[in-house]
């Protein structure tokens, strides 16, 4: 598996922490996915340092795997994406645009 829950594998400086609420890292950089979930769907957040960056693509792919696994019942990853960077980049994993929505482009991948 290349997320781990954060707590396994740092500390984690006073995070917040509980079974609807986990922060998961990323085992080949400082990629870190902050995960929800809310009755049938989990939101997550991404974050990564300077040198991480540069290797997002691979971590989405791997978050986006490990979702499928973790949840079957899953049907697709979303983003809401601003930034044209970030578009470029989930195009590259395979989501597809969704909708517009005021400064937001909504993307989706799925199963």
């Amino acid at each position: 598996m290349t997320f781990r829950p954060a707590f396994l594998c740092e500390e984690m400086g006073g995070l917040y922490w509980e079974p609807k609420y986990q922060v998961w890292r990323w085992s080949k950089g400082r990629v870190y996915a902050s995960v929800t979930r809310e009755d049938d769907a989990v939101f997550a957040h991404f974050s990564a340092d300077k040198e991480a960056v540069r290797h997002m693509k691979e971590a989405i792919n791997d978050f986006c795997d490990l979702a499928f696994e973790l949840l079957p019942w899953c049907s697709m990853v979303m983003g809401c994406i601003r930034r044209d960077s970030v578009v470029r980049l989930v195009k590259k994993c395979g989501f597809v645009h969704v909708i517009d929505h005021k400064d937001l482009k909504i993307y989706a991948r799925y199963r």
